[in-house]
């Protein structure tokens, strides 16, 4: 114990300048809490302001919490205009043409003596849409059978 002036508070006596208020946080700190005692509140925990690392830590912590939310945000937005730019791109869509099917067989004929008819089909598959090429013949009709007369009828009685 020397009887400076420093020790008997006069000039430089740094007891008097700094006095603990009754939160706990001693004055002379500035915003951020850098300064003697404790730090505020930062995040869920009081961080010691003697403690550099300590803060340190926790300004690197909130730094990579924010990059991170900054980053979520960009891959959210560029996804929003991916799904924009593939559902621009559905709006233009080429034509499509008509589908059918392959010709069924042919149907038996109608008479069995004389000139008949047969037919065959096909269905239609896929409509035509957008402009393309509308759908072909669905049935085709053929002569069948022969030019002979049927026994016992007659079909036009002349006399």
């Amino acid at each position: 114990m020397s009887n400076s002036v420093e020790d008997e508070g006069g000039v430089g006596g740094e007891a008097e300048l700094e006095e603990e208020d009754e939160t706990g946080v001693e004055e002379g700190g500035d915003k951020f809490g850098v300064g003697r005692g404790l730090v505020g509140q930062v995040g869920q925990n009081r961080i010691p302001s003697g403690n550099a690392m300590a803060v340190i830590d926790d300004i690197v912590k909130n730094y990579q919490k924010e990059q991170r939310k900054k980053r979520r945000k960009q891959r959210r937005k560029q996804r929003r205009e991916e799904r924009r730019r593939r559902k621009g791109l559905k709006k233009i869509r080429p034509p499509r043409d008509c589908r059918v099917s392959e010709w069924s067989g042919w149907s038996p004929c109608s008479k069995t003596c004389g000139i008949g008819e047969q037919t065959r089909t096909r269905t239609i598959m896929k409509h035509a849409r957008r402009g393309g090429k509308v759908c072909p013949v669905l049935e085709e009709t053929t002569w069948c059978g022969s030019a002979r007369a049927c026994p016992n009828k007659i079909y036009f009685n002349w006399t």
